[in-house]
Formats: C-alpha cells, structure tokens, sequence
C-alpha cells in the first residue's frame, strides 16, 4: 500500500551519503575516483535524456494540453508514490515522477536550486521546464521510475507528483490555473519516523537543512528555533511544507486527500477526487490499491501485512512524538495528535481559509 517500513532508526543500516557535488569538496583519491565516474555517469544520462528521449517525446506530443495534466502535491514520506499509482492507473493516463529531482540536472537547465516563487513572481525558467514536462516533451532522470519509455510515448494524460513544490504551490496554481491539483497529506509523526529509518535519511541537522532551498530552511529555523535536532528539523520541514499546500490553495483550486483516508477507504476516497480532476478511473481500483507501491521496500510493513497508518505507534520514541507534534502546533497545522488518525474536519476548515501567503 504505502512506502513506509518499520525499523528502528537507531540500528538502520546507513548507505554513504553521495559524493560531493565539487571537486573542491572531495580529498581523498577514493573520492575522486567516485566523483569522476558520478560526473561521468550523469553527463552520458544528460546526453541520452536531452539528445535521445526529449526528441522522441516531443515528437509523440507535439501539442498535448496541459490543462488535463494533473499536479500531485505532497511532502517526502507522505505516501504520495502510492497515491499517484493508483491516481494514474486508468487507461491512457501515464505517472510522471519528481521532476526537479537531481540538482544537477536542474543545474543543467538553468535551475539550480529549486526555485520557490510566490504568485506574482517571475520564474520564466522553472515555468517553461514544468510547462514542457507536464505536456510530455521534457524527461528528466526520475521522471520514468513508475512508467516505460513505450507508456510515455503512448499517454494522452499525465499525473505529474511533487514533493519539492509545496511553498511554490500558489504560484503554480497562478501558472497553470486550469490545470487540476491534489493534495496529499500523512501524519507528521509518521513521516518523521520514516525519514528517520530509511538509508538514505539525514543524520545531521546540517543534512535535513540542506535537502531543502534556503527560503525553506529559513523558515523552518524560525520555526524550530536556536538549538534545534534533527527530529525537530524534520518535522519542521514537514510542517513548513504542509502549512503552505493549506494555505495556499483553497477546496476550490485543489483537492485534499490524507493518507489515512486513502488507506482505510482508497476505492470511495480516490473514486470521487478521479472523477473531478477527469481521471479515468479503472475497473480494478480496489485489486490495485492492495498492492504495495513499485517503491516498496521489502520489508516494507505493508509487505508484512502490517498497518501503515499505526506502525509508528510503535517504533517511534515518546519524546520524538511529542517534539514532533509540538512543531506541528507551533506551526499552527491543525488536526494531529498522538492519535495517528488526523481530525480531517479541522484540517479541511483550515484549508478552506482565503489563501494566505509566508
């Protein structure tokens, strides 16, 4: 069902961190081994994506329209690559992964750090790369993790997920207004004890900050204040992110999903929110939504037959809950509590409030 898998964080197996995007940041002759080769790597990848593939798509939808190109919103461990499984699952329609994944590909692009622009500002670059990738004409390195080349080439719809976009969502929503947006929120607690576990989780508060642009990290340093840990980091993030989806867009301009309610009911909460952003919808939904995420791991908790909702009941330490929690009250996101099924009613009579915007 969804990706999180329990485990305890402070046994968890660590990959390496990746090698240094500079040469200059490198030392040993390991290192610049590693580097060369990564640097190698990704120039060839570039190659294929912008010489090869870019060309093929541009050719298979020359003028695809974007206004029935649907935009998935969501922070990391959110559950949102389930959800955008299921979401795209009906014929025709074709997932497109992370887009903004990989800063040097972004940097290629004339990117570089993810932008974060408020409605009424200028991003002329970010706007004609989203542009191109949510009408079929632009691949990035992630962007085929959950479909083939044969599927992309074929699609007349595309479901495109984020989850680097969050503080930019009203400008997106002022860029492509007609296009249909969805918002998926999980529990902070959650979330946390996820990124927390997984390999390739931060161990540092340092780490946590910089996987995030620095208006971001400003805010989430106000918000955690002078001496912060990377559970209080973490759940800042999270609590940054999801204050600006609910604040940013309304009931009118996008559609609230919580992961829970997907869980416990995903044919009856995905059925009515496919039918309005015009999604068509599979005969087989609820076979599909039994089935783990292609991102899975596996000894996922939901492979285990396990509860995905409560499993961190019971991995998480009381004191990182309740760190967790009280950013999340500090930040002034409603409807979470120790009780890992959210108040829905309170988070949705805070996103039905006039936009607002920090």
């Amino acid at each position: 069902m969804g990706q999180d898998e329990p485990g305890s964080p402070r046994t968890r197996a660590r990959v390496p961190r990746s090698v240094a995007g500079r040469w200059t940041d490198v030392a040993t002759t390991a290192e610049r081994i590693r580097w060369i080769r990564r640097r190698s790597e990704q120039h060839l990848e570039a190659l294929y994506l912008d010489r090869l593939l870019t060309p093929r798509c541009r050719r298979a939808h020359p003028s695809l329209d974007v206004d029935r190109t649907v935009t998935l919103m969501a922070s990391r461990r959110g559950g949102s690559t389930w959800v955008q499984e299921l979401l795209s699952s009906g014929p025709g329609v074709c997932p497109l992964f992370e887009p903004l994944f990989g800063t040097w590909y972004r940097r290629r692009h004339g990117l570089g750090v993810v932008p974060l622009p408020r409605p009424g500002q200028e991003a002329p670059e970010l706007e004609q790369f989203l542009r191109e990738v949510m009408a079929g004409r632009r691949l990035t390195p992630m962007l085929r993790r959950l479909c083939d080349t044969p599927e992309l080439l074929a699609a007349d719809q595309f479901l495109v997920k984020h989850v680097r976009l969050s503080l930019a969502a009203g400008w997106l929503l002022e860029r492509f207004p007609r296009s249909p947006m969805v918002l998926l929120v999980r529990h902070p607690c959650a979330v946390v004890e996820s990124l927390e576990r997984v390999r390739w989780g931060p161990d540092t508060v340092e780490q946590a900050l910089s996987e995030v642009p620095p208006v971001e990290q400003d805010q989430v340093r106000q918000l955690v204040g002078d001496r912060p840990t990377t559970v209080g980091v973490l759940a800042g993030i999270w609590a940054v992110e999801v204050r600006a989806l609910l604040d940013q867009t309304t009931p009118a301009t996008a559609h609230l999903l919580t992961y829970e309610a997907v869980c416990a009911d995903p044919v009856g909460v995905l059925g009515p929110v496919m039918e309005a952003v015009g999604l068509p919808r599979p005969p087989d939904l609820a076979v599909l939504a039994a089935r783990p995420s292609e991102t899975t791991g596996s000894d996922s908790v939901v492979r285990t037959h396990g509860d995905p909702v409560r499993a961190w009941l019971d991995r998480m330490d009381p004191r990182a809950r309740d760190e967790v929690l009280a950013v999340a009250a500090a930040a002034g996101v409603p409807g979470y509590s120790r009780d890992p099924l959210p108040d829905e009613a309170a988070l949705r009579e805070r996103h039905a409030e006039p936009p607002t915007f920090t």
